[in-house]
């Protein structure tokens, strides 16, 4: 394994004083000086000299995976800097229905009546179950759950699922998406509206 020798002046680059947080661990320090001597060169107010014992040169592939070793490192110990997280707004419309029974697959039966909202969820024809599902793209790395058969205002359903899946909304065609594998969640949510 490669030991980086690193000359750095402490007036010019207070990283290497007395830092707390994800930049405070040397392996992280120098794979930041590396990262920024690869990508601009001698920058100014950085005086730093990273040499290498067994080679004398790094690749910007090989700084930016020692900077991504480094702060995988600090997460795994816990050191990384998260900022703290804003309170969720309330949703406008919690769910309060109970369904009389739920199938392993998660399947419930339809309401006698619809619920009294400005959104409108149509079931399925054959099975009646809810229209939500799980696309799968780009050689199945992304997963998009896909909302359908949404009728009414649409717009405060999309805000209400933002909500309620913790990610923006994606407003198409016939349909609503979200990044992300929230089937479950949206599936619980809407059988406690009443759908």
């Amino acid at each position: 394994q490669n030991t980086i020798a690193t000359t750095v002046s402490p007036h010019t680059f207070p990283l290497a004083q007395d830092c707390e947080g994800p930049l405070g661990t040397p392996r992280t320090q120098v794979a930041t000086m590396m990262l920024l001597k690869s990508f601009a060169g001698p920058v100014r107010g950085i005086s730093c000299l990273c040499a290498p014992v067994s080679r004398s040169y790094h690749s910007r592939r090989q700084a930016r995976r020692i900077a991504f070793v480094g702060k995988k490192a600090d997460a795994m110990r816990g050191n990384v800097f998260t900022p703290e997280a804003a309170s969720p707004e309330p949703l406008v419309f919690q769910a309060t229905h109970v369904p009389a029974f739920t199938l392993p697959n998660g399947w419930t039966p339809p309401p006698e009546s619809p619920p009294d909202l400005p959104f409108f969820i149509q079931r399925t024809g054959t099975g009646k179950c809810l229209p939500v599902y799980s696309s799968y793209k780009n050689a199945n790395t992304r997963v998009i759950t896909v909302l359908r058969q949404v009728d009414g205002d649409v717009k405060m359903l999309q805000q209400e699922l933002a909500k309620v899946c913790g990610v923006p909304v994606a407003q198409k065609p016939g349909r609503l998406e979200v990044k992300g594998h929230h089937v479950n969640a949206v599936r619980e949510w809407l059988v406690g509206l009443g759908f």
